[in-house]
């Protein structure tokens, strides 16, 4: 990785059917490159927002139970609100 940093706005679920895979892709991109990546959460990391608009519906659709939801909401809690450059 490029001595880059990237900073993501939020919203990472609830944009289509592939939002399990979006999230993951960041998280892990996040763990890879610590000092360059920077996750910001947004409206739809939280549980109720994502209970309403597909998420958890999408989560059970792929894994069968919504353990997953619990788990990615746990790590959303974990987001800053915001960043100061």
């Amino acid at each position: 990785m490029p001595n880059s940093r990237y900073l993501f706005l939020g919203d990472y679920v609830d944009r289509g059917n592939h939002s399990v895979e979006t999230i993951s892709y960041l998280l892990c991109l996040k763990v890879a490159y610590p000092d360059h990546i920077f996750l910001i959460r947004g409206n739809h990391e939280s549980r109720m927002i994502s209970m309403t608009y597909g998420f958890y519906t999408e989560i059970y659709k792929k894994y069968g139970n919504y353990n997953a939801f619990k788990y990615f909401n746990e790590a959303f809690d974990c987001l800053p609100l915001g960043a100061v450059t």
